[in-house]
C-alpha cells in the first residue's frame, strides 16, 4: 500500500485495484498454459514464463509505488493482448484463448481508468521547464484561515493536483481560489493523496472536489473549460514559438 495516502476511501478503492492486478495475472497465465495445452507453444513456455512473471513482479512494484513506468508496462501488456487477440481472430487459433485474451484487455482497461485520476497519477510535464509553456493555473489555497499561492496542475475527472510549498495533511479541508478574469473561482476540496518529487518542486497533493450545491458543479466545470482552453492556448503557443526557431 503506497504511503502517499492514508485516506480510507482511497485505500479501499486501492485494494481493488490491486486485486484487478492479480485477476489479469492470472488471465495471463491460464492463456499461457492454454497455449501450451493446445501446442500452440512448446518448450519455450519455460522461458515465456520466466519472462511474464519478471515482468509482473516489476509491474507490481511499480503499481505499488505508483512510478509513472506502470503505464509503459501497461503500455507492453495491452500490446501483448492484441496480439493474442490478433492470432486467435478471424477464423485462426482457437476461441478459447480469443476470450482469455480480451478479458485480460478489458480488466487492464478498467484497472487503468481507475488509475488515470489526479489523485493517483497527476499529469506532470516534466520535458516543459518553461513556465510560460506549462499548464499550471495560479491558485490561492485558504487552510484552516491562512491563504498560500499555490498551481494547479491537473483537473480531471472531479478531481485536481495541487502544488503547494505548505504542508497540509490528508483528509484535510482546503478551498481553491481561482481568478478567471471577470470571474473568481472557489471550490472545496478534501486531500486524498500526497507526494513530494524533489526538494525545490513543492508538495502535490490529489484533492477531491466536494459538490455542496449546484453553485459548485457550475464553478468546476467554469474552471475545467478554462483549464482546458488556457493549455490548448500555451500549447499552440510553444509550437508557434518553436516554428518561428526552425524557419529562422
Amino acid at each position: 500500500m503506497p504511503d502517499l495516502f492514508r485516506n480510507l476511501g482511497l485505500k479501499e478503492e486501492f485494494e481493488k485495484i490491486s486485486f484487478l492486478q492479480h485477476i489479469h495475472f492470472g488471465l495471463v497465465l491460464s492463456a499461457l498454459f492454454l497455449e501450451l495445452y493446445y501446442k500452440v507453444i512448446g518448450v519455450s513456455v519455460i522461458f515465456k514464463l520466466l519472462i511474464i512473471v519478471i515482468l509482473y513482479r516489476l509491474y507490481y512494484k511499480t503499481l505499488s509505488k505508483l512510478y509513472y513506468t506502470y503505464w509503459s508496462f501497461s503500455g507492453f501488456l495491452i500490446l501483448y493482448c492484441l496480439m493474442g487477440l490478433f492470432q486467435n481472430s478471424f477464423g485462426k487459433g482457437h476461441d478459447y484463448l480469443f476470450y482469455l485474451y480480451f478479458l485480460t484487455l478489458f480488466v487492464l482497461l478498467v484497472q487503468g481508468y481507475m488509475l488515470s485520476s489526479p489523485l493517483y497519477f497527476p499529469r506532470v510535464r516534466w520535458w516543459e521547464y518553461d513556465f510560460r509553456y506549462k499548464g499550471d493555473l495560479k491558485i490561492e489555497v485558504q487552510h484552516e484561515s491562512e491563504k498560500h499561492p499555490g498551481r494547479l496542475t491537473d483537473l480531471r475527472r472531479g478531481a485536481g493536483c495541487v502544488v503547494l510549498f505548505y504542508q497540509v495533511e490528508i483528509g484535510e479541508i482546503i478551498y481553491i481560489y481561482a481568478s478567471l478574469g471577470s470571474d473568481d473561482i472557489s471550490l472545496k476540496a478534501e486531500v486524498m493523496s500526497k507526494r513530494e518529487y524533489s526538494i525545490g518542486r513543492g508538495t502535490s497533493y490529489g484533492v477531491k472536489i466536494i459538490f455542496d450545491n449546484e453553485e459548485g458543479k457550475d464553478q468546476f466545470e467554469k474552471l475545467t473549460k478554462y483549464w482546458k482552453e488556457m493549455t490548448s492556448f500555451k500549447l499552440q503557443l510553444k509550437f508557434r514559438k518553436d516554428a518561428g526557431k526552425s524557419e529562422s
